[in-house]
Formats: C-alpha cells, sequence, structure tokens
C-alpha cells in the first residue's frame, strides 16, 4: 500500500453526481466514425453540464471564481469590501455541503465534515496558488483552523496528485491544478507559523498528540498524528517535520497506528515511500528520507529549546509570512548522539524493525563514530563522564550487531528450511500425479473446493519484518 492509496485520497475532492439528461441518442446502425464522433461530442457536453452545475453551487462570488480558477480575477475581488466579506465569512464558498451535491449527504468516516466552510480551506481544497492562499489568511488569518487544516495539508501529495490527474486523463471537477514543490514547502510554512503564533495565546500544541480525524487520514488502519503524517509523506521536508517536533515535542513518542500495526514517528519515517531507483528524484527522495529519521532521534529537550526561540508575537506592522521562525529551518539538526543512537536502536529492536536497526548501525558504526559525535556525549556528560558514556554506547552498539547477525541467521535458516519443505511437497505432488492416475484429480478438485468456501489462514510474518523495508 502506497501512500496514494491512502492519505492523498483523502485530500481529493467530493466528485458531484449530478449528471446531464441532455444527451443525443446514439444509434449503432450508423457509420462507425459517426458514432465515435457523437460519443465524444456527448462526453464533452456532460463536462460541460458538469462544470455549470458546479459553478452554479457556489455560495459567494470569491467560491464561483474558485472553481473556474480565475486565480487574478479572485485576488482582484479580495482588495474589494465584498472580497474581505467573502474571505471572512463561514459560508461553504465552493458549494461542497449544498444538498445537491455529494458532500451534503451527511458527515461519513471519509467525507469532509461541514465545519470546513470557510474560504481559507476552500483555497486549500481547489490547491489555490500559494500568493492568493497567502491574502485569504492575511484578510481572515483567525479562520484558518488549526491542527485540521495543518494535518490537512500536510497529508497532500503533490508528486502523487499531478500523477493520479494524468492518469484520469482529465482535471477533477474542483481542481485545475496541482501544487508545484516550491508552493507546498511556502503553505507548510505558512501553516507552521500561524501554529506558532497561535499556539502562544491557546493550548494548540497539545492537539499535535490527537490521532488525525479519518476525512484527513482517508485509510483503513490508519491512525496517524499530524507528525507521523510528516514523517510518512514524501514531499514533506524534514525542516516542517522538525517544526512540528519543535511545536510539540511529545509527538515524537505518541503511539500512531499504520497498516493495524501500532509503531512511532520514527519507524513511520523509515517506512516512508521512495520513489523507483531509476527516477530522476530517487537520491532526493532518498536523502529526505534520512533526515528525517535523524531528526526524529533529536532529544525532546533539544526541540524545547527550539521552541522557546520563536518570539511570543509579531512586532508592529509585520506579517505571519515574514516571521522569524527557529533555526530548525535555517539548517540541520546536530548529529544523533551515541546515546540517541542506541535509544533509537533498542526502540527498533523491541518493535522489530530489524532493517531500520541494519541502517543506524551502517551509519553509526563504533569504528566512525568518533570525534565530532564523542564530543557531544562528552559535553552532555561533562567530564570523565562522556568516555564512560562513549565505552557503554560502542558496546551496546555492537552487541545490536551480533543481534541482527543472529536475526539474519534465523531468517536464513528458516527460509531454507521453508525451501526444503516446499521440495519435498512437489516432489510428493509429482510422485501421487504419477502413481496415482486420474484419482489426483478429484482430490486437486476437492481441495480448490476447500479453499474456495474456507478462504487460508493468512500466514503469520515468519521473518518477524516490520514495516520498514531495506533502505539501501
Amino acid at each position: 500500500l502506497r501512500l496514494s492509496d491512502g492519505l492523498v485520497y483523502a485530500s481529493w475532492p467530493i466528485y458531484l453526481s449530478t449528471m446531464s439528461n441532455q444527451r443525443r441518442p446514439i444509434t449503432f446502425n450508423r457509420p462507425t466514425e459517426q458514432w465515435q464522433l457523437e460519443t465524444e461530442r456527448s462526453y464533452r457536453n456532460n463536462c460541460i453540464d458538469l462544470l455549470t452545475v458546479q459553478v452554479s453551487d457556489a455560495n459567494s462570488h470569491l467560491g464561483q471564481l474558485l472553481l473556474e480558477a480565475d486565480w487574478s480575477e479572485a485576488s482582484d475581488h479580495l482588495a474589494s469590501p465584498e472580497g474581505v466579506r467573502d474571505a471572512d465569512a463561514a459560508n461553504d464558498p465552493l458549494g461542497l455541503f449544498n444538498s445537491n451535491s455529494d458532500g451534503g449527504k451527511g458527515e461519513t468516516a471519509h467525507k469532509i465534515p461541514r465545519r470546513k466552510n470557510s474560504a481559507f480551506f476552500a483555497a486549500l481544497f481547489v490547491r489555490a496558488p500559494c500568493d492568493l492562499i497567502r491574502e485569504i489568511h492575511g484578510l481572515a488569518p483567525q479562520r484558518i483552523d488549526l491542527p485540521e487544516d495543518l494535518a490537512y495539508v500536510l497529508s497532500v501529495v503533490p508528486s502523487e496528485e499531478e500523477a493520479r490527474l494524468q492518469q484520469l486523463n482529465r482535471t477533477a471537477l474542483h481542481r485545475t491544478r496541482t501544487w508545484t514543490a516550491d508552493e507546498f514547502s511556502q503553505i507548510l510554512d505558512l501553516m507552521v507559523r500561524s501554529f506558532y503564533l497561535s499556539s502562544e495565546s491557546s493550548p494548540l500544541s497539545s492537539s499535535l498528540l490527537d490521532v488525525c480525524p479519518p476525512w484527513v487520514v482517508g485509510a483503513p488502519g490508519f491512525q496517524m498524528t499530524p507528525l507521523a503524517i510528516a514523517a510518512f509523506n514524501p514531499d514533506v521536508p524534514a525542516a516542517v517535520l522538525r517544526h512540528v517536533c519543535a511545536l510539540e515535542p511529545r509527538a515524537m513518542d505518541r503511539e500512531c497506528n499504520m497498516f493495524g500495526t501500532p509503531t512511532i514517528p520514527l519507524v513511520v519515517a523509515a517506512a516512508s515511500p521512495v520513489p523507483p531507483k531509476l527516477s530522476s528524484c530517487y537520491d532526493d527522495s532518498k536523502s529526505r528520507r534520512w533526515e528525517k529519521v535523524k531528526s526524529l532521534m533529536q532529544s525532546r529537550e533539544w526541540y524545547g529549546e527550539q521552541r522557546g526561540l520563536f518570539p511570543e508575537k509579531l512586532r508592529p506592522g509585520e506579517d505571519v509570512a515574514d516571521s522569524k521562525l527557529p533555526p530548525t529551518a535555517e539548517s540541520p539538526p546536530p548529529a544523533p548522539s551515541l546515546r540517541q543512537v542506541q535509544l533509537a536502536c533498542e526502540e527498533s529492536m523491541r518493535r522489530k524493525e530489524w532493517e531500520l536497526v541494519r541502517e543506524l548501525l551502517k551509519h553509526f558504526s563504533p569504528e566512525s563514530y568518533s570525534g565530532e559525535a564523542s564530543a557531544v556525549a562528552k559535553k552532555e556528560k561533562g567530564g570523565g563522564d562522556g568516555d564512560r558514556e562513549v565505552s557503554e554506547s560502542n558496546a551496546a552498539l555492537e552487541s545490536f550487531r551480533a543481534a541482527l547477525s543472529r536475526r539474519d541467521d534465523e531468517v536464513r535458516m528458516a527460509s531454507e528450511r521453508r525451501y526444503q519443505s516446499e521440495e519435498k511437497a512437489r516432489a510428493r505432488e509429482e510422485w501421487l500425479h504419477r502413481n496415482m492416475g486420474f484419482a489426483m484429480y478429484h482430490v486437486n478438485a476437492l481441495v480448490d473446493l476447500v479453499s474456495a468456501v474456507i478462504p487460508l489462514r493468512k500466514r503469520h510474518d515468519e521473518d518477524g519484518s516490520g514495516l520498514v523495508s531495506p533502505m539501501s
């Protein structure tokens, strides 16, 4: 299961069920070429009718401009008194919840709730340009719904959406474009800045410990916090993930559920999908994934210090988009200490995430982990205690390496036993067919019937592998 099978689909629009009945009848006694022409014409007319119904559902002029993707006109409209009122109104600008739209038939687990009726969310929903989203936010900053709007944007994967639109070979009814990577990063940056400032006057940070609602995640077997979504989404920059950690460091230890398996954001980041090796963005995605893993190995205390560096309020005349963020986005965090590597390995082994253990030992082996990392450990403990911690951590890493080697041996032996068992079964099957003749066909038919009526029990993961696939 790829991320696009869950998180991204939750961000796709609600398709209207209203279809036009004004089709011209097509008879099959016409020439083939004329029949194809009529079919294409009927399809185009349906698309036009659907767009007409869609635009007519708008509850404000701003909503109509958003549905028409007239971004320049929408920007001019926001400069008028009516545009200011539209930006601040909670009137469902797109008409998602009108009686004749699919979104108005109730609030099911995977449908957008009716409270998402602001112009700001409407702009996010149609993937409006970043500049227009900023204008709407500047006119009505109080309409941003945190943390749901942040979680919603974190769940969007622009690269997957573009491929999805190409696969459909047509635009979505409520959406004519996707965000570029730069736009996506800027919108996330705006959301994070708003969260920093909002959490000063209200206890919003603790809401990052809550599991996102089903309409955001939109996939069975997933119960994820905003931090877990940021960790799993391959398009979310590592700097944004660090900001979410700084907003609520306790979210790093908050357990979530992925594919029905309890886990933590560190494992979720390591399990984040990357494109095929032949893809041009494979190296960048792989590097971003590892950067997220290292960021989630940092201590909660370090992120708490970063949180304290953000100003408590804006300066006079300063806009949210111009506020200064903590230095977590300016440069990568310091290298994890040996103690942090040890804790990450212990947690990964406890959850049977052996591939993550393998990758950690590859990058932070006792032989190569010296110098600056040792100095960090000494600084944390002070004086000679740092030397003792380095020695203990090195011994712990060696024990992890030995445990990983034993586990590989067990998997190899189990694979060999399974192969031998399958070979014996195949040989026995061949002997029965060769010596029992037609009697075996009735036996095979009976076995197939029983298998169809009583599904085979799902085999438990014998090799003990977890959510993380080989990372190298």
